[in-house]
């Protein structure tokens, strides 16, 4: 039960920062001055933290559920 808690939250987290990478706030005030780095690199840091806690997730899965046999 608590794995899949926290996987619940983690794509929710995850969730909340590919959206802010991909589509960023628009609500009408000035943008302040600060550098920003290029839009292809934010979304990359978002996106490969997603794909590396994906992975780790479906190993995590896998070895819950296997059966190990004892010989």
């Amino acid at each position: 039960m608590l794995f899949w808690a926290c996987t619940i939250v983690t794509l929710v987290a995850e969730l909340f920062l590919l959206r802010s990478a991909f589509f960023p706030r628009r609500d009408g005030a000035p943008a302040p001055e600060l550098s920003h780095s290029p839009r292809v690199v934010e979304m990359l840091w978002g996106v490969l933290p997603a794909i590396a806690l994906a992975a780790i997730y479906a190993a995590a899965y896998h070895a819950m559920t296997t059966t190990v046999v004892a010989l």
